[in-house]
């Protein structure tokens, strides 16, 4: 072969090798059952082409991917190459203990001296019960208030797309930290999600028993009450009747018209208490504390983090189509088509495949030989055998190839080949060697090796320069096999 024409072939080898290199260096190579993270909101690390041993497996993890505010469509494919908001309820009438307004008290001093003094003094210690009772109630209904405010938090929660998830659950301990000492709980270990879970559960679900069942002692408490009332006011009469002191008679019934006004006044808060317990009634019959608990459950990692199937690569090529819609539009969610697209893994590890191309052939005794018959000067009766000049150095072919070798995580390989040719002489040759390979889709390959052709030679019975009688017409050729060598340029545009 000339020296000009390898040159020319390596100028254009070389022009086609320092792209496809450059090409290589931009992807990054997975580790045996490997993940790719990334984070959804943070633009600067997006998703990237790859390169993964056959046989391994790959997974996609996307952090801060809230569930509830995104959808994905995750496919894939091999190559031979929720935003509903949690229940709001009203907030709880305010109940207005000023309603209770107690009248002026007799002198503390007088000592009973006949059946009214001694129902009116137990008259009042029931008022001071029932006074207790619903002040106790009115601070249950502030929790319970607070609690809906803190469920409504935990929704917003569970809704946000623009905070990362660590921030997400600092908030959740810290407004469930906030919410358990409102309602009377400090101990409590201010880290372990688990027994704030169990102690906001506990403590939830007491508040509502222990307002149903001071609901029910208010209610009992104010019947009495109106009946020791009307005890009262039988008896007041009689006594009034029988005082002779204008007076005394005015000042017995202002008594009891201030114990009716009071009774007045508590009747309307009876009636706003009816209406709260209602409401708390409501809120237990739709399962507020297991609503306002799974909401809770639900603020977790797994609910803000995408992962996706885990996928063998065992052909060639693992393309991955990533396609993330926000389920609607919030001013956070910029991030998420920047992660959306196409992603290519080019696989590596032990390969086969096959190219064609040409074959350029050349050796000693690899070509076909031609032979006279040269007469002999004083010798009529026989020929001399003379092998023509056989002037070719190259020979041309056609074939094909077949390389194994280990794919690398690159744009250039090189391993082993076998593969077969035919020349212009409708010779088959045979080729053994090894090839470098450059590229992926489209490949250029460089092969070198030996060959072993069939050549047309002189047959065993005769020689080069043999004395042959004049009888024989034509030189007697066989077909032999020879060893020479080959360089080969072939090319497969299969994927591998």
């Amino acid at each position: 072969m000339k020296t000009p024409t390898i040159a020319l072939i390596f100028v254009v080898l070389y022009a086609f090798i320092d792209p496809v290199v450059s090409i290589a260096q931009q992807r990054k190579t997975i580790e045996k059952d490997g993940k790719i993270e990334v984070d959804l909101l943070d633009s600067n690390k997006l998703l990237y082409d790859f390169y993964i041993e056959k046989d391994s497996r790959v997974q996609y993890v996307i952090k801060n991917f809230n569930r509830n505010l995104y959808n994905i469509n995750f496919n894939h494919v091999q190559n031979s190459f929720f935003a509903q908001e949690p229940p709001i309820f009203k907030l709880i009438s305010e109940i207005d203990v000023s309603k209770i307004i107690s009248p002026k008290e007799g002198k503390d001093d007088r000592q009973p001296r006949d059946d009214r003094e001694r129902k009116m003094q137990n008259f009042q210690i029931a008022k001071d019960n029932i006074s207790d009772k619903v002040g106790l109630f009115k601070s249950h209904m502030e929790a319970v208030k607070s609690l809906q405010r803190y469920y409504q938090s935990l929704g917003d929660l569970q809704f946000n797309g623009c905070e990362k998830f660590d921030s997400i659950k600092k908030s959740k301990i810290t407004f469930t930290q906030e919410i358990l000492a409102k309602l009377g709980s400090n101990d409590i270990d201010k880290t372990d999600e688990t027994k704030l879970f169990t102690v906001l559960k506990d403590i939830s679900n007491e508040k509502f028993e222990s307002a149903s069942k001071l609901y029910d002692e208010i209610i009992k408490a104010y019947a009495k009450l109106k009946e020791s009332l009307a005890s009262i006011i039988q008896i007041n009469d009689q006594v009034v009747a029988a005082e002779k002191k204008a007076e005394i008679k005015i000042s017995l019934n202002n008594e009891i018209a201030d114990e009716k006004l009071y009774l007045e006044n508590l009747t309307e808060l009876i009636g706003d208490i009816k209406i709260s317990h209602v409401k708390i009634t409501d809120l237990e019959s739709a399962g507020f504390v297991n609503s306002m608990c799974k909401s809770y459950s639900q603020i977790n990692e797994s609910n803000f983090t995408y992962i996706s199937p885990s996928i063998r690569a065992d052909k060639d090529e693992l393309v991955i189509t990533i396609d993330i819609q926000p389920k609607e539009v919030f001013t956070c969610n910029i991030n998420s088509a920047k992660f959306n697209g196409v992603y290519t893994g080019s696989i590596y590890g032990l390969k086969m495949n096959f190219s064609t191309g040409i074959f350029l052939i050349s050796g000693a005794n690899i070509f076909d030989q031609t032979y006279r018959l040269d007469s002999i000067v004083g010798n009529k009766s026989n020929w001399k055998i003379k092998q023509n000049d056989n002037k070719s150095r190259v020979l041309p072919a056609l074939g094909a190839l077949m390389h194994i070798y280990w794919k690398r995580p690159a744009q250039f390989g090189y391993g082993g080949t076998l593969g077969l040719s035919i020349n212009n002489q409708t010779h088959l040759n045979y080729h053994l060697g090894g090839s470098l390979l450059f590229g992926e889709k489209q490949r250029l390959i460089l092969s070198l090796g030996a060959t072993l052709s069939q050549v047309s030679l002189i047959a065993d019975q005769c020689s080069v320069d043999q004395e042959v009688s004049r009888s024989v017409t034509s030189v007697p050729v066989q077909n032999f096999y020879r060893w020479g060598f080959f360089l080969a340029i072939t090319y497969n545009i299969n994927t591998n």
